[in-house]
């Protein structure tokens, strides 16, 4: 089975989570400096009123279901969340389907070249603030290319504990 036979998928890619960052930010929900978050589904997508689904499709849910009209809807929803929770296993296959969908190759971001592996890299490291970040804070690096920007993070990550040591920065690993 391809993705186009989740029509969530290409939802999921679709989904500009600007707003919805900026309303669990407001409310604590999102806590940029740790790597997981602890977010509901609630959180992401609260029941509609008048019986509509949460996804934001517009279609009522009948049923017994209380809160998705479709299995995608859900599926939808719980993928939104996942990745907004952090968890780099899954964020590394979406990571891959946006590759795809947008016709490049999976390959190293630093190097761009093919490996057998890839890490899950955060672009702003969650000791400098990027935790609680949608797709575009991460990027898939080859081992040696993900070594070496750990070395770089850790120095940005030193330097600005030197200029502020009252800023609340994840302890040194």
């Amino acid at each position: 089975m391809s993705d186009s036979d989740y029509p969530y998928v290409g939802q999921v890619l679709a989904f500009d989570p600007t707003s919805l960052l900026l309303e669990l930010n407001a409310l604590g929900k999102i806590q940029p400096f740790k790597r997981r978050q602890n977010i509901a589904v609630d959180d992401v997508l609260p029941a509609q009123p008048a019986g509509l689904c949460a996804c934001g499709c517009g279609n009522r849910v009948q049923p017994p279901r209380r809160k998705w009209a479709r299995d995608h809807c859900s599926n939808f929803g719980y993928a939104v969340q996942d990745i907004l929770l952090g968890n780099t296993k899954n964020i590394g296959v979406w990571l891959k389907r946006q590759l795809l969908a947008a016709g490049r190759p999976i390959c190293c971001a630093g190097c761009e070249k093919k490996s057998p592996r890839y890490d899950v890299d955060h672009k702003l490291a969650v000791a400098l603030g990027g935790g609680g970040r949608w797709l575009d804070n991460y990027q898939l690096l080859c081992p040696s290319c993900h070594a070496q920007k750990t070395t770089n993070d850790r120095k940005l990550i030193a330097a600005a504990r030197r200029r502020q040591p009252q800023l609340q920065l994840l302890p040194s690993t």
